[in-house]
């Protein structure tokens, strides 16, 4: 029995896979684009694949979507802050801030200070600059100068 072509069309528009799913998420990820991302999973084509895939893969695809979750929070562009003008708001660096600080510069480098500021937020790179040099530089030669 031959199907006709508008049942077979509807199977394929329908039949949106794991793997293509999958590879839809990372791509987004990649990216860092987080406004496409939550919207396609909380769209109509991934509720299709979820429907689809076999109850042997909902922990795998919970994985890949947790995975392609952290991989595109990290890849998204913060904004950086506008410099401000002299007696602007000031930025309070209390000793949880200073180690969010220091955990960055030596994650990213000791001259990464764009790439600090993108992660503590409210910081532009020169205040993230100043206050590595201040807080992180200047702890290190208090203490070796205490000893």
């Amino acid at each position: 029995m031959q199907k006709r072509a508008s049942e077979s069309r509807v199977v394929r528009s329908h039949g949106v896979s794991f793997s293509g799913a999958a590879k839809h998420l990372n791509r987004l990820a990649r990216e860092g684009n987080v406004d496409g991302f939550y919207g396609y999973l909380e769209g109509p084509r991934f509720a299709l694949v979820w429907a689809g895939i076999a109850p042997q893969q909902y922990m795998r695809m919970c994985e890949v979507m947790v995975a392609a979750r952290a991989l595109c929070e990290t890849r998204t562009r913060k904004p950086l802050p506008k410099p401000q003008r002299q007696g602007g708001a000031k930025v309070l660096w209390g000793a949880a801030r200073i180690a969010r600080l220091a955990s960055a510069y030596a994650k990213f480098g000791p001259d990464a200070h764009e790439q600090v500021a993108r992660m503590l937020g409210d910081v532009t790179p020169d205040g993230a600059r100043m206050a590595k040099r201040r807080h992180v530089d200047g702890a290190t030669f208090a203490r070796r100068k205490a000893a």
